[in-house]
C-alpha cells in the first residue's frame, strides 16, 4: 500500500510540474497582427509560435488578450488564465512600436511570469522527423544546412560548420509573413521555436544572409 501511495504522489507531482511553464525575460513570442477592438483597449490575437521553457513548451494558437492600460501594452490573458504581465510589444522584425499600433508581430517580458494550461507538453527528442528543403540562396563553401528535422513545434537545423553561424537570426516565414524566431542552439544543431515554415532565412549579426531555404511541403 505504501508502495502504490508513494506512486499516486510521485504521478500527482509530475502532473503538478507539467502544467505550468515560465515567460523568461527577453523571451520573443510571436502573434498574430490585430486591431484595436471597438470601444475597448483589447487586442484579441494568438501566438503564432511556441513559449518554451526548458524542457516544456506550450504549442502556438494560444488565444492572446493584451491590453493597452495607461498607453502601457499588458497581456491579460493567455488562453483561460487571467494575467496581468507587462510587456513590450513589437514589429515582426523586432522593432518596438507603440501601445495602439496595429502593427503588431512579437511580444517580450522583462522579468519572468509563470503561465499555467494544461496543453503544456515535454520536449521529445524521438518525436522530430525529417523535413524536406530545397536552397533558395546557393550555400556558400564556409557554411550551410545540412539537415532539417521538427515535431510540429519546434524547428531543428543541422549546420555542417558551426562557427560560420554564431550569433545567427532566424527569419522564418508564417502565413506569409516573415516572423523574426526565437532560437537556440546546441554545438551544430539549432532549434527554432517556430514549426511549418515555409521558409527560413538566417543571417549574422549584421543582417550578411547565410543560409535561405524553402518547405514546398508547407507552401
Amino acid at each position: 500500500m505504501k508502495k502504490i501511495l508513494i506512486a499516486l504522489t510521485a504521478t500527482a507531482s509530475v502532473h503538478a510540474f507539467a502544467d505550468k511553464i515560465y515567460l523568461e525575460p527577453q523571451y520573443t513570442v510571436a502573434i498574430e497582427s490585430a486591431s484595436l477592438e471597438s470601444g475597448t483597449q483589447n487586442y484579441i490575437t494568438k501566438t503564432l509560435t511556441p513559449i518554451v521553457y526548458e524542457d516544456r513548451l506550450l504549442p502556438a494558437g494560444e488565444s492572446v488578450v493584451l491590453s493597452c492600460e495607461d498607453n502601457k501594452p499588458v497581456i491579460r490573458k493567455i488562453d483561460q488564465q487571467e494575467l496581468k504581465i507587462p510587456v513590450q510589444i513589437a514589429n515582426n522584425t523586432k522593432q518596438p512600436v507603440n501601445c495602439t499600433s496595429a502593427n503588431l508581430g512579437l511580444f517580450w517580458t522583462l522579468d519572468e511570469y509563470k503561465v499555467k494550461n494544461d496543453g503544456i507538453i515535454t520536449i521529445d527528442d524521438k518525436k522530430f522527423s525529417i523535413i524536406p528543403f530545397s536552397a533558395t540562396i546557393p550555400p556558400s563553401l564556409d557554411g550551410k544546412i545540412v539537415s532539417v528535422t521538427s515535431d510540429g513545434n519546434l524547428t531543428n537545423v543541422l549546420v555542417n560548420k558551426v562557427k560560420y553561424f554564431k550569433k545567427a537570426q532566424f527569419y522564418g516565414t508564417i502565413n506569409g509573413v516573415s516572423y523574426l524566431l526565437q532560437a537556440s542552439n546546441d554545438d551544430k544543431k539549432f532549434t527554432v521555436h517556430a514549426a511549418n515554415l515555409q521558409k527560413l532565412l538566417v543571417t549574422d549579426e549584421n543582417g550578411q544572409v547565410l543560409a535561405s531555404i524553402d518547405f514546398p511541403s508547407y507552401e
